[in-house]
């Protein structure tokens, strides 16, 4: 800092260096990341970064709702009562994050129990103005309202000092009749810690891309430039772009940066037979390759190497990465695979596409 009056006027300070990351990189490194500066394309020292995650946004909030006393709507019959919560927003309105199905023809409905995000809730602002409506549900689809009310997520969660327990509902339609269209009951409201995918990572569990590629005929000929394989020496095809911009964001994460890549659709060589699962690089001995650029040479090597067929079958990638995922782990060695796939066209194997990801889904695997 050259000048202590303009602090924040950069052109009056002195650039020492610079350094460029992702936030990916910093909350994979555990507890700091450590990179040199370079200034001028010389080494100008080094810099240390720490980031924590916002600790009051790592809750899931439990409800239990009910209601007393509320209005009548109908006129042959009670009321069909369901609920709505909204989230105020800069400006004053309000938008709904939460509606309940319809309890039917009761005036004192309990609905059933949910769990919401607090994120999604209230944007993890435990202060922020939150509305609670009540409707008269109709066949219709003319709902009416009986009434609603204001609050916040503090007043009324025990474990920030909330005491609220119950909120009068009023009808703006009443027109400043101090009428009461029923009691609002906070049955249950706990906010319960949720581990983040932070902390997974800073305790030890390791994250594992493996990617797949299509080379299914229905991408076109590699030759026309109308493919989504044509290789152009002036732009990225679609395939490239997919890897760079979804691969770059996991792979940070994988701690050793060797990504299990394939292809599928394609005949291979050397006797050009059918493959529902293959290297990307070719290499039946090894299918990792390393990091993004890896995948991309990978995928570069085979579109000038396979020819592209079909069908469009996933069932095989599927059972390769669930091979992964199946590995034992322990409490001090944990793993949790992500599975991304690239692909244009309808799946054919759907059934066993679904059997495979019914499967899948016991396994730490996405």
């Amino acid at each position: 800092v050259d000048d202590k009056h303009h602090v924040d006027n950069i052109d009056k300070q002195q650039l020492l260096g610079t350094m460029e990351c992702t936030l990916a990189e910093v909350m994979a490194a555990g507890e700091h990341l450590t990179k040199s500066l370079r200034l001028q394309g010389n080494p100008a020292g080094k810099i240390t970064i720490q980031a924590e995650e916002v600790q009051d946004s790592k809750f899931v909030v439990d409800f239990e709702l009910s209601a007393t006393k509320l209005e009548k709507k109908d006129l042959f019959g009670k009321s069909d009562p369901y609920i709505e919560i909204a989230k105020s927003q800069e400006g004053g309105a309000f938008t709904m994050v939460y509606r309940s199905q319809p309890i039917m023809k009761t005036l004192s409905p309990r609905w059933p129990a949910f769990e919401m995000e607090i994120q999604k809730l209230c944007s993890g602002d435990w202060e922020r103005t939150l509305q609670f409506s009540v409707w008269d549900w109709n066949k219709s689809g003319n709902n009416e309202l009986i009434g609603l009310a204001t609050t916040s997520l503090k007043d009324i969660c025990p474990e920030r000092g909330g005491k609220v327990f119950n909120l009068d509902l009023t009808n703006p339609s009443h027109k400043g009749k101090k009428k009461s269209s029923g009691v609002l009951v906070f049955t249950s409201v706990k906010a319960v810690p949720k581990a983040s995918f932070v902390d997974y990572i800073r305790g030890g569990c390791q994250i594992s891309l493996i990617t797949a590629v299509d080379f299914t005929a229905s991408n076109g000929n590699p030759s026309d430039p109308n493919c989504l394989h044509y290789i152009s020496p002036v732009k990225d095809n679609e395939y490239v772009q997919a890897i760079k911009s979804i691969a770059s964001v996991l792979a940070p994460y994988d701690s050793d940066q060797m990504i299990p890549s394939f292809g599928f659709g394609g005949q291979i060589p050397p006797h050009f037979h059918v493959s529902h699962c293959f290297p990307l690089d070719l290499n039946t001995q090894n299918p990792e390759v390393y990091g993004v650029q890896g995948i991309l040479n990978a995928y570069q090597h085979a579109v000038r190497t396979v020819r592209l067929y079909g069908p469009t079958n996933f069932s095989s990638i599927l059972d390769k990465a669930m091979q992964f995922a199946s590995v034992q782990e322990n409490q001090q060695s944990q793993s949790y695979f992500i599975l991304l796939i690239i692909t244009d066209g309808e799946i054919t194997d759907m059934a066993d596409t679904v059997d495979r990801i019914v499967t899948a889904s016991k396994l730490p695997l996405s």
